[in-house]
């Protein structure tokens, strides 16, 4: 996978800006407030339809401009393509090699990337919608039939919670049907990722503490999980445990059992992260996870994703500074901002540098 170029028009405080990439580790520095996460913002909006930073597309329009376009030419398995975003205020357009696509989630997998971000603390700090999000991004990204299921679900749930406000309950039992057989694959896949990343996860860990820290993962569930979740009719144990619930939903206004509850705690050493560890542990286990999350889809699909790096190692100690950059900036192709030009690795064989002063380039 390789970003070959891309051209922004009307973006964030760049009127025009044309950039042709390094292969390798792409650089963007300058002061504070002059665009340079707003590149990482069109690249990401690119790769996965959304703003890492939870904008809606119209604030992503130039002051005082009345649309905006992103356009990128990138490599996948050797073949050039292209991808084309355009928002006129009031529609999105989507092109994908000159095919019209009508929503966002078509985009999901076909430029992949992952970004690594100083909120990323959050993933292990923060409410359980962030890890949610951070489980449910990655599974649709590839595997179509996770999205498909996860979009299933959550519209069932809002006919249900409709239904229990309404206080007219005839047809909700189809609903919960709906819910139950959705929620059965949400949660198998989710506990066979977690699974299945959580040696790697360790590993980074360890590399990034330099071999201090051990840390692990552990899923939760408000649906009492059997030891076997593989051949566990967990279809069934769903659809007893919304009739269960149902008389309490309905007090409630809204769906209190399923996947839209799920967790995962972080442990170092056996205790819990969020509630115990140091902010140089919680910032180096928020990047295993970002690294983890690369890793994976590396070993899916066979090419190195895109790397956003947006100055993350601002607040850890030098030795898990330059470790940390060490791994990112050495491996596929990286994009990385920082205030002031950083020393480049032996390893990094070809490298572009841009300043970025007020949405201009040199």
């Amino acid at each position: 996978m390789q970003l070959l170029s891309l051209t922004l028009v009307n973006f964030r405080n760049y009127e025009e800006a044309h950039f042709d990439f390094s292969p390798s580790l792409n650089e963007f520095y300058g002061d504070n407030a002059q665009g340079k996460s707003n590149l990482l913002e069109a690249i990401h909006l690119l790769i996965t339809g959304r703003s890492f930073r939870g904008a809606n597309l119209s604030h992503m329009i130039r002051w005082g401009s009345k649309g905006f376009a992103l356009k990128a030419a990138f490599l996948k398995h050797g073949v050039a393509q292209s991808l084309e975003i355009t928002y006129d205020g009031a529609q999105r357009h989507i092109l994908h090699n000159a095919t019209p696509y009508t929503s966002f989630a078509h985009l999901l997998g076909e430029l992949r990337g992952v970004l690594f971000h100083p909120l990323d603390s959050t993933l292990v700090t923060g409410p359980p919608t962030t890890r949610r999000r951070f489980i449910d991004l990655h599974l649709s990204t590839i595997n179509p039939l996770y999205l498909a299921h996860l979009s299933r679900y959550t519209k069932a749930m809002q006919q249900r919670n409709a239904t229990l406000k309404s206080r007219e309950l005839s047809g909700i039992e189809s609903w919960e049907h709906e819910m139950a057989l959705s929620a059965a694959y949400l949660t198998r896949t989710r506990v066979a990722f977690m699974a299945e990343i959580q040696p790697q996860v360790t590993a980074i860990a360890t590399l990034l503490s330099q071999g201090i820290d051990t840390l692990t993962l552990s899923f939760r569930s408000n649906l009492p999980l059997p030891q076997d979740i593989a051949s566990a009719p967990l279809e069934e144990l769903y659809r007893t445990g919304y009739s269960r619930t149902r008389n309490r939903d309905l007090l409630l206004c809204h769906t209190s059992l399923g996947p839209h509850r799920d967790d995962f705690n972080l442990h170092l050493c056996n205790r819990e992260l969020r509630l115990y560890g140091s902010e140089g542990q919680i910032r180096c286990a928020s990047m295993s996870l970002r690294l983890t999350e690369w890793h994976h889809l590396h070993s899916l699909s066979g090419a190195p994703p895109l790397k956003l790096i947006d100055d993350i190692g601002a607040h850890l100690d030098p030795k898990r500074k330059a470790q940390l950059h060490e791994t990112l900036a050495t491996s596929g192709q990286a994009f990385l901002t920082a205030p002031e030009p950083l020393t480049l690795y032996p390893s990094v064989t070809t490298s572009r540098r841009f300043a970025i002063e007020s949405g201009r380039v040199f």
